[in-house]
This record gives C-alpha cells, sequence and structure tokens, in this order.
C-alpha cells in the first residue's frame, strides 16, 4: 500500500512535468510560427531591394552617357575625355545612391530582427509564466496528495494493517518527496 502511495507522488511529479513539456513545447512553436514571416522577409530583403539597386545603376549610366554626350557637343569628346569635376561628382551621387539603398535595405532588415528580438522576449516571458503556474499547481496538487497519503497511512495505522516502524518510514518517505 505504501508503495502505492509513493508512486501517486512520483506519478503527480511525472504529469506536472509532462504538462510544462508540452506546454513549453507548443510555446516554442507558436514563436516559431511568428517569427517566420520576419525571417522570410529578411530572406528576401536582396531580392526586394536589388530594384532600386538596378535604378541607381541605370541612372547612373544614364547620367554618364549624358556627361559623355554633353562633353561631344562641347568638342571635347574623340580623345579629349570628360570633365574630371564632373566625373567625380557621378561617381559620388552613385556611391551615395548605392549607400542610401543599403543603409535602406539594412534599415528594413533591422526592423525585421527587432520584431523577432520581441517576440523572442516575449517568448521568455511566457514559458516563466507556464514555469511559474506549473511549479505552482504542482506544489497545490503534491501537497494536497501529501495530506491524503498522511491520511491513509494513518487509517492504515489504526486499523493495525501497517506497524508503527512502518507508519513512521512511509510517512517520512512521503513528507521528504519532492
Amino acid at each position: 500500500m505504501a508503495n502505492t502511495l509513493m508512486q501517486s507522488l512520483e506519478d503527480l511529479k511525472k504529469n506536472y512535468g509532462e504538462q510544462l513539456t508540452n506546454k513549453t513545447a507548443a510555446q516554442n512553436q507558436n514563436y516559431n510560427a511568428g517569427i517566420m514571416p520576419y525571417n522570410t522577409a529578411i530572406q528576401g530583403a536582396d531580392k526586394a531591394y536589388q530594384p532600386k539597386m538596378n535604378d541607381v545603376y541605370s541612372q547612373t549610366a544614364l547620367s554618364r552617357r549624358a556627361l559623355a554626350e554633353r562633353m561631344a557637343n562641347m568638342g571635347m569628346g574623340a580623345g579629349g575625355g570628360t570633365s574630371q569635376r564632373a566625373t567625380t561628382d557621378l561617381s559620388n551621387a552613385f556611391l551615395g545612391g548605392i549607400k542610401g539603398v543599403g543603409l535602406e535595405k539594412q534599415g528594413f532588415i533591422d526592423t525585421q530582427n527587432n520584431a523577432i528580438s520581441q517576440a523572442a522576449a516575449q517568448n521568455q516571458a511566457g514559458i516563466a509564466n507556464l514555469t511559474a503556474e506549473n511549479t505552482a499547481g504542482y506544489q497545490q496538487a503534491l501537497d494536497t496528495l501529501k495530506a491524503q497519503n498522511r491520511q491513509t497511512l494513518l487509517s492504515m495505522l489504526l486499523a493495525k494493517r501497517i506497524s508503527m516502524k512502518n507508519y513512521n518510514s512511509y510517512l517520512n518517505d512521503i513528507n521528504n518527496f519532492a
């Protein structure tokens, strides 16, 4: 009978452990599903921002061509080259355009990563709450079951179904069970 009492305590501990594992797994599954769109957006950032990069390249190529035509019209073409200042200005505009698109893309990625970080913090808080609730529920159920088991042991002792020595031993086991 005392083994049955201890087994009930073991079963209770196992059940609450399984409940916490299942609830934590569900919490993590919801988190992973929740961040999927952000990860997808980050993975697609290069493709999404490529048209803007292409525009910068195209605008620069058009500007270089227009500069070459202007210089040629002024008689500076055909080996005369182009104005160094105009070429430098075009290069700076190109680099500024590339940098601008790069910063815009990085800002987009940072926003997605920030959302993922916030979701991770919420997930950890959710797991902490689940753990606290589970621990409190387990402790309450454990206290109730221990009280029931103590009452059962006392009834067995009074009915002379167990000796005082066995009663004390079983009672000690029940009281020390965590």
